[in-house]
């Protein structure tokens, strides 16, 4: 999912599962916080997922608000601020 709301998308794929959806922000490099899920067969045709932004957004709001000043220098303005995806995440290989 696009970087400019800050809200990530994680897919897990199956054949032998229902294929799911798993929304979220990162908090920091290599650390993505994976808030709601959603079966990709329970979500609208498009690839918009507005409310499933919001309600990500939300949910960050709720868990993160309330440490403001209490998390390590790394973590003290999340949602992570970068933009380009190997700013996000250090390990990876794209498929």
């Amino acid at each position: 999912m696009a970087p400019e709301s800050e809200i990530w998308e994680y897919r897990h794929q199956s054949k032998k599962h229902r294929t799911i959806r798993i929304f979220g922000r990162f908090a920091s490099k290599d650390c993505f916080a994976g808030l709601i899920w959603r079966y990709r067969g329970d979500l609208p045709e498009n690839d918009d997922w507005k409310q499933e932004k919001k309600e990500t957004a939300r949910e960050w709001q709720k868990l993160f608000e309330p440490l403001k000043g209490v998390l390590r220098n790394e973590h003290k303005n999340p949602p992570y601020p970068e933009g380009y995806y190997d700013e996000y995440v250090s390990n990876y290989v794209l498929v």
